[in-house]
């Protein structure tokens, strides 16, 4: 529970060779060692280096063993030359995912050095056809130090820590979701078994207890620690003592529980029942590396989860509430419950909630950067992804935590906005949007293709309603 910086997955690195090949094949797996360990200091990824080269089952079937016992998240298997499809065979079904890297020729005459393409060619080959390893294997090419092999690298290291943040994670859910909104029920099981998580249960009248047992110098300490990071401060004190019990009830849950992420019941019962809104107290928990949903929303979560390991900052959860066709912009927006760290030079204040007048909300608006808004549908088996330019304070906004967004992506390619909205009303998407404040989409597509998740596809607008072959 409580991860402030994006984990560290653990890559390994190991070279197939064979004799026959007449090129420095130990020297290029040392130079790549080298190299890599390199990487893995500037990235902050966890290297574990595999000098022995491997040449046969036997090698393998040891390297196999060894890679298991230290918890290896990913297998890079350089080509340094052509090497046996034999040796690769106990390597395939371990518990990490696969990468295959060939390295360019030393010699572009002459006598084949290395014929390392070529055996990366084999190598994937083997795993995708013969061995069938679901969700397959992704392919390097160059030394490490070359910008195109370490662009392709990057990106798998930021969907590896997307894919450890996962891993293992506990998400709890305060209440259930609020009466009415019945797209959020999805079939835990599913989930559980596909993304590695497990989702527990809370009720609220535990936290509620919990709320009033928390001592006031605590629940005061955190009223300070809320007023250290406002720009403005709109709320009576005991408005903020009071949330600040909230934080420290929920907090005991999570610490519990460990938790790596909630989705919490925001609405009626807290404000029937201490008539304050627990907005301010979500951005607070987001703020302090719990990613946390509003309106009880686990899949939201999730999304949140996902997007909190590959860009290692605060995420929040988001409405999609007004489009603009003059500047093909979209406005995402939510009562109140991100973390300050995403709101820009004129910060963040602790105001009212917008429609509820009661205290504490955080309203702001984002700075201005690029916004990954992702959504893990149904029983997780689908994404959606879209990609903007925030756009700051250029356009009026209404009250709570918000910002406009405009050269829209879906899946990386142009959208206009009323494709946009056809294909949210066509595949009837959720009203919850996870959102990070980077450009974090080739790292989240990435992520999907090693859980075996399917992007979702735009419908583009038509004034008659889409055809059901036009929603897939």
């Amino acid at each position: 529970m409580h991860r402030s910086s994006s984990p560290q997955p653990k890559i390994a690195l190991a070279g197939l060779i064979r004799p026959v090949w007449s090129g420095d094949k130990e020297g290029q797996l040392a130079r790549s060692l080298r190299e890599m360990e390199a990487l893995a200091r500037e990235w902050g990824f966890l290297f574990h280096p595999c000098p022995e080269p491997v040449l046969t089952w036997e090698d393998g079937q040891r390297l196999r063993a060894e890679l298991d016992a230290a918890g290896v998240d990913f297998l890079l298997l350089q080509t340094s030359s052509f090497g046996s499809g034999d040796a690769l065979m106990p390597l395939v079904d371990g518990r990490y995912r696969l990468g295959v890297w060939s390295v360019p020729e030393p010699a572009v005459e002459g006598r084949l050095p290395l014929n390392s393409l070529c055996g990366a060619n084999h190598l994937v080959s083997v795993i995708v056809q013969y061995a069938q390893v679901p969700h397959g294997v992704k392919w390097f090419h160059g030394q490490a130090t070359d910008p195109f092999f370490q662009r392709r690298f990057r990106i798998t290291v930021d969907a590896l820590r997307g894919l450890k943040r996962l891993q293992g994670a506990r998400i709890g859910l305060v209440g259930k979701h609020p009466m009415g909104f019945h797209n959020l029920f999805f079939d835990r099981r599913v989930v559980e078994k596909r993304f590695g998580v497990r989702f527990y249960d809370h009720e609220l009248a535990d936290v509620f207890a919990r709320v009033r047992k928390i001592p006031p110098e605590k629940a005061r300490q955190i009223a300070e620690e809320m007023v250290a990071l406002a720009s403005e401060v709109r709320v009576e004190p005991a408005a903020l003592e009071q949330v600040g019990a909230f934080e420290a009830a929920l907090l005991s849950v999570a610490q519990e529980g460990g938790y790596d992420a909630l989705a919490v019941r925001c609405w009626p019962e807290w404000q029937d029942e201490f008539q304050r809104a627990p907005c301010s107290t979500l951005g607070r928990l987001n703020h302090l590396g719990i990613p946390t949903a509003c309106e009880g929303d686990l899949l939201g979560a999730l999304g949140m989860l996902l997007l909190n390991g590959i860009v290692g900052e605060p995420t929040t959860i988001m409405d999609m509430i007004a489009f603009d066709r003059e500047d093909e912009s979209i406005l995402l927006w939510h009562c109140g419950p991100t973390a300050p760290a995403l709101a820009d030079e004129q910060g963040m204040r602790l105001t009212l909630h917008f429609n509820q007048r009661l205290p504490v909300a955080n309203d702001m608006v984002f700075r201005k950067d690029p916004g990954t808004i992702l959504q893990i549908m149904g029983d997780g088996q689908h994404i959606f992804l879209l990609d903007g330019e925030g756009m700051g304070r250029e356009k009026p906004s209404y009250d709570g935590s918000r910002g406009w967004f405009r050269n829209l992506r879906m899946n990386r390619q142009p959208i206009s906005v009323l494709d946009l909205i056809s294909t949210v009303m066509a595949h009837g998407l959720k009203h919850h949007y996870a959102l990070a404040l980077r450009d974090c989409t080739e790292a989240v597509l990435e992520a999907a293709a090693w859980l075996g998740l399917e992007t979702l596809q735009p419908v583009p607008y038509s004034d008659a309603k889409p055809l059901a072959s036009e929603v897939r």
